[in-house]
């Protein structure tokens, strides 16, 4: 699933492509994909607009057009969005394509048909879009490590799955979580409430590494390798992944071998040698 990294790239690379641009069609070839409105109002609507801003909240791309509209598109687990030329062939499954006055198309396409848009007022985004219930940006100047402290504050479940929480913390998935715990040597089962505050502040400067080293590598392509950046190219961070979809193979950080299990219905990378699950053997290990 695209997660923060990537989906900032793509917000970064359109503020950079498309500001200014003004909607000249809407294609629309799967009027499933729209949540919001009906198709033909969302087609009728989104035509004549020019885009005036590109921001995000999590991993909803939003754009702001003009007359006060925001076109949300959400790529859900494995869908595109692509900035082509009108006259390239379509790939398969392209579900939506919206023309510019520079000849270019926005393309959204998603082979498992989960992706979705919307196109909604300014005033009644957050509802609309679920926003208001989300959780911290973890790349703002405002999420300090008190403020990630507050976030566990008083939780008693699984750390992975809290990680993973939108209502917890924006825009983290199945990916970076994995990758953030194995940085801070915490097992992705042990409970909130066992976690020490020093763990806590590892764990918070584990996360916010390597979502900033994935977004400077233009995020994560993967072994399916279905994420691409607006011009379709696969991100580099996928080579430098520790434990992600790495089971069976030497954990970089001891002699042990990465292990998968499932956390919360999530297939889970960790190295059991690295990442102890009872507080006791941590404090240990780590006095």
């Amino acid at each position: 699933m695209p997660e923060l990294p990537e989906v900032e790239t793509l917000r970064r690379d359109l503020e950079d492509a498309v500001i200014g641009r003004r909607v000249t069609g809407v294609m629309l070839y799967e009027p499933r994909a729209v949540r919001h409105p009906e198709p033909e109002v969302f087609v009728s609507r989104l035509r004549g607009k020019r885009i005036v801003g590109v921001d995000r909240r999590g991993k909803h791309l939003l754009i702001a057009l003009t007359d006060g509209w925001v076109w949300a598109v959400h790529l859900m687990l494995e869908g595109q969005f692509l900035y082509q030329e009108a006259t390239e062939p379509f790939a398969a499954r392209t579900k939506l394509a919206v023309g510019l006055d520079n000849g270019f198309q926005l393309r959204l396409r998603d082979v498992v048909d989960l992706a979705w848009t919307a196109l909604v007022t300014a005033r009644e985004r957050d509802a609309l879009l679920g926003l208001d219930a989300l959780g911290p940006e973890p790349l703002e100047p405002t999420f300090t490590p008190e403020r990630f402290l507050a976030c566990l504050e008083g939780r008693r479940g699984m750390i992975k799955p809290l990680l993973m929480n939108q209502k917890i913390l924006a825009g983290v998935g199945n990916l970076y979580a994995d990758e953030a715990l194995f940085r801070a040597r915490i097992h992705p089962e042990r409970k909130a409430n066992t976690l020490t505050d020093g763990e806590k502040r590892m764990l918070y400067t584990a996360l916010l590494e390597v979502l900033r080293e994935a977004l400077a590598h233009r995020g994560t392509s993967g072994k399916r390798g279905m994420y691409r950046d607006l011009w379709g190219r696969k991100g580099g961070f996928q080579d430098r992944l520790r434990v992600f979809r790495r089971e069976g193979e030497a954990c970089p950080g001891c002699p042990g071998k990465v292990e998968l299990i499932r956390v919360g219905g999530r297939a889970t990378h960790y190295c059991p040698s690295c990442q102890l699950k009872n507080p006791a053997e941590v404090a240990v290990q780590r006095p």
